[in-house]
């Protein structure tokens, strides 16, 4: 169908405001041209960019009424990332694209963070307000294989997986696709029933529908990216070169617009002459526009214009959208999500930059708590960098906004694979700044300020020597083991499994040996304050504010000891404490009982130290040792007034026969109960170690009694011969 010649529009950046800054605007070419172009505007991986301090989308709407583009459209993950944008599932995020006159994305990863009802529409957030298509040619459910996402039947069949716009007078393909990478980047509960089918196949299906064939042009929205960890039949330009060297496709021309990689590409990505990729990075940073070439497509131009560069004035409408949802974002994070925080948790600059602090072992801990269950491979261990923690957490109510507060960049929950060498060597380049003249905790030198000091879980210890070289200081790293429950050394050649944060598990503050292919879960303000909200079974004494670092600990090389790699064997310890503690004090002396409870305290601490309860590794030889204290503890104890030494004031009576009057002496009836004596004593819990003093006592009693039975019949018989 041949369509109406239009005079090409040329974008031309014609006054400086201020250095660094360009007023944009439409004007036409002086030669008017005789030839058939459009001109679409875009953008991707938003991630919830609006609010008073973040105009962006006020002055893209402005923009695009200077332009006029006939599309606008964008890659996806648009509604999760801030706070602001988070807090009601996208709504407002919505309200907004709605009214800068958004026409179609594609469904993102990110899109299923707040569930696939949200994302339907059958649940209150982005979906349910949203006035244009959100599109998906390759998300299935699993069980029927029927597709998840429709298009709105004001612009297209009802069952159709694609759009057919028709505007100014063009026909126009729109088609989605989304990374099937989306089974791990967000939470398994939110996907649950729900598929992905390889790209190519599915948006080859789509160009190609009888349906479409009559299209001027196609505009492929794809939430693919271009990162290499990526399988290739996933990536966008992968699939930009299918589709260019299919053979059905030569007369066809197509728009891809990216996502998912956050990747700039300046100029576009030309492949033959029928396939243009185009990416414009993230978070609003720029905004992209093609000026579309109908006539010769090969000349067709892409260009990415910085946000920064833009000077006009905030569109109005969309200011008033955003002060709203401004105000009402200050409501919802009011929320008390804590009422009785009982810790003042750390997170001033000059701590967390620097050493442990009681935050980010609790905010690490709560990855963790998330990554067991939340990622395909439960997490081994979770570090986050000190400069992404921004504020302390004080005693009493917490509420979500301090939450925000502590964690305010909309970072996003990942995890990633890393072989021990990797985990060695990022903790050696934490742990790599010049040393202060001043001590830490341990009488080390402290290190200096660094934004990429990394805080860990309670799932690994760190210990490193600071007076040491940089890249030298780093002595053992230990990981909880689940099978031997208990810390292990590193296994330099081993796979683990790390949480953290986007930022680092992209190679951020420098942290080049990380990268390659991640996992990713919902933002991790939204992780942490879900851990304090709803864990009834945190134990804040982990978290005490006044102890020493217990994770990351300074310690002397010479000092240091090298745990042992073979599994230890302490049900024994567990089997003589047990014991122990069944023993009550009544019937032991102080001091006895006392050198048992300390036995005790020394065989729990090392079992504490086993799961990973206080920084000092133990070996088997401390285990075998604590059994013995025991042991010896248990033998030694003395009934209370049965091993007192004799008073030496009191001596034995030796008590005077009267040979004239035989009745028995009363010193012998009423014998004293000398110190050190008892009348009665059960004693057969006591070691056997000699002859009872009872037994002495009662046998110079029987002698006594003997002799005077002997001296009674002498007198008497002496008395029968008379």
């Amino acid at each position: 169908m041949k369509k109406p010649k239009i005079i090409l529009l040329v974008l031309s950046l014609l006054t400086l405001i201020t250095p660094g800054h360009l007023v944009l605007s439409v004007a036409a070419d002086n030669a008017t041209q005789d030839v058939n172009t459009v001109t679409i505007m875009h953008t991707n991986d938003m991630h919830g960019r609006f609010g008073t301090k973040s105009l962006g989308l006020a002055h893209i709407k402005t923009l695009k009424d200077e332009i006029n583009p006939l599309l606008l459209v964008d890659g996806g993950d648009a509604f999760q990332g801030l706070p602001i944008s988070n807090v009601d599932k996208g709504a407002s995020m919505a309200k907004i694209m709605n009214a800068v006159g958004y026409d179609a994305m594609v469904v993102g990863n990110h899109e299923f963070d707040f569930g696939t009802a949200v994302a339907l529409g059958e649940a209150e957030g982005f979906g349910s307000n949203l006035k244009f298509p959100v599109l998906s040619s390759n998300t299935v459910y699993t069980e029927s294989n029927q597709k998840v996402f429709k298009e709105s039947i004001l612009i297209s069949k009802p069952s159709s997986n694609s759009a057919l716009i028709e505007k100014d007078g063009y026909k126009i393909a729109v088609i989605g696709a989304t990374t099937p990478e989306t089974q791990t980047k967000t939470h398994p509960k939110n996907i649950e029933g729900i598929s992905w089918l390889d790209p190519i196949p599915t948006v080859t299906h789509e160009i190609l529908k009888e349906d479409y064939k009559d299209a001027d042009f196609y505009v492929v929205l794809t939430h693919l990216g271009i990162d290499n960890e990526t399988k290739d039949a996933w990536r966008s330009d992968t699939l930009a070169h299918s589709l260019s060297e299919n053979s059905d496709m030569k007369d066809k021309k197509i728009l891809i617009v990216d996502g998912h990689s956050h990747t700039p590409i300046e100029n576009g990505i030309h492949v033959g002459d029928n396939v243009i990729l185009v990416q414009t990075g993230e978070h609003l940073n720029n905004v992209g526009l093609v000026t579309l070439n109908l006539d010769d497509f090969s000349s067709s131009v892409a260009k990415l214009i910085p946000l920064k560069d833009i000077a006009n004035q905030p569109d109005p409408e969309i200011m008033e959208i955003i002060q709203s949802s401004d105000a009402a974002y200050s409501d919802l994070v009011s929320k008390v999500i804590k009422e009785n925080n009982p810790i003042n948790f750390q997170g001033q600059r000059d701590l967390v930059r620097v050493q442990e602090t009681n935050l980010g072992n609790i905010i690490t801990d709560s990855m963790v708590a998330y990554g067991k269950e939340g990622f395909k491979n439960p997490t081994d261990f979770a570090v986050i960098n000190g400069g992404g923690i921004r504020a302390n957490l004080a005693k009493g109510p917490i509420t979500l906004g301090d939450v925000i507060s502590v964690l305010p960049f909309g970072n996003v929950m990942s995890q990633i694979s890393v072989t021990g060498r990797q985990v060695w060597d990022m903790f050696e380049f934490s742990l790599r700044t010049d040393v202060q003249d001043v001590p830490d905790h341990n009488g080390l030198p402290k290190l200096g300020s660094n934004g990429g000091f990394l805080h860990v879980s309670d799932t690994i210890r760190i210990h490193y020597d600071s007076s040491k070289e940089a890249s030298s200081r780093v002595l053992g790293i230990d990981i909880y083991d689940a099978e031997q429950d208990r810390l292990i050394p590193i296994d330099l050649e081993k796979t683990y499994y790390m949480a953290t944060n986007d930022f680092l598990a992209a190679g951020g503050d420098g942290y080049s040996m990380l990268g390659g292919p991640r996992e990713e879960g919902p933002s991790l303000d939204a992780v942490f304050a879900d851990f304090m909200e709803h864990n009834a079974f945190i134990d804040w004494e982990r978290y005490d504010e006044n102890q020493n670092p217990q994770r990351i600990i300074s310690i002397l090389e010479k000092d240091y000891t090298i745990p042992s790699v073979t599994p230890l064997e302490f049900e024994a310890l567990e089997q003589i404490l047990d014991k122990a503690k069944a023993i009550k004090p009544n019937a032991y002396t102080e001091e006895s009982y006392q050198n048992l409870q300390d036995a005790i305290a020394v065989g729990e601490s090392y079992l504490q130290s086993l799961t990973m309860r206080t920084a000092q590794p133990v070996s088997q030889d401390d285990i075998n040792k604590a059994i013995a204290q025991i042991e010896d503890a248990i033998a030694n104890l003395k009934l209370k007034d049965i091993n007192k030494p004799i008073v030496e004031t009191e001596k034995p009576v030796t008590p005077e026969i009267d040979t004239k009057n035989p009745s028995l002496p009363t010193e012998v009836v009423n014998k004293p109960v000398l110190s050190g004596e008892q009348e009665t004593s059960n004693i057969s819990t006591l070691p056997k170690t000699g002859i009872d003093n009872h037994y002495i006592s009662g046998l110079g009693s029987g002698l006594a009694v003997l002799g005077w039975l002997l001296v009674r019949g002498i007198h008497k018989k002496e008395t029968d011969n008379q």
